[in-house]
C-alpha cells in the first residue's frame, strides 16, 4: 500500500500537467487539410472546418521560442451580423516572452477579422 501511495504522488503533478495543456500539433493540421504556415519560431495554423460560420486560427511555439511551450487560439464567428473574436492564450513558457509576441500577433488580428469579414460577406 504504501508503494501505491508513493507511486500516485510522483504521478500527480504529470497527471494535471496532461489535464491542463492542450496539444497544438502543426501536423495533425497538415494532415487534415488545413494551412500550416512556418515561420523561425511558431507556427501560424488556420483551421477552417470547424463550422461555416467559424474560423480558428492557432499560433504555436516552436521549441526555439523563448516563450515555449505556448498557443494562442484566435476564433472568429459571427454574432447578431457582426464578426466576433475570441482569444484564448495557454501554456508554461515565458511571460514577457508571450506577453511581447502576442502585442506582434495583436498587430494581425485586425487583418484576420477583415478576411474573415470578407470571406462570409457580412
Amino acid at each position: 500500500m504504501k508503494y501505491i501511495y508513493i507511486i500516485i504522488l510522483l504521478l500527480l503533478p504529470a497527471l494535471s500537467l496532461a489535464a491542463s495543456a492542450k496539444i497544438i500539433d502543426p501536423e495533425y493540421f497538415r494532415k487534415q487539410g488545413d494551412v500550416v504556415t512556418e515561420y523561425d519560431n511558431y507556427y501560424q495554423i488556420e483551421d477552417h472546418k470547424n463550422s461555416p460560420k467559424e474560423d480558428t486560427i492557432y499560433y504555436v511555439t516552436k521549441t526555439n521560442h523563448p516563450g515555449h511551450p505556448f498557443y494562442f487560439e484566435i476564433k472568429f464567428f459571427e454574432q447578431d451580423g457582426k464578426v466576433m473574436v475570441k482569444v484564448h492564450g495557454e501554456g508554461t513558457g515565458n511571460k514577457d516572452a508571450t506577453d511581447i509576441w502576442f502585442e506582434q500577433i495583436k498587430d494581425r488580428i485586425e487583418d484576420l477579422k477583415k478576411q474573415f469579414s470578407d470571406k462570409k460577406k457580412i
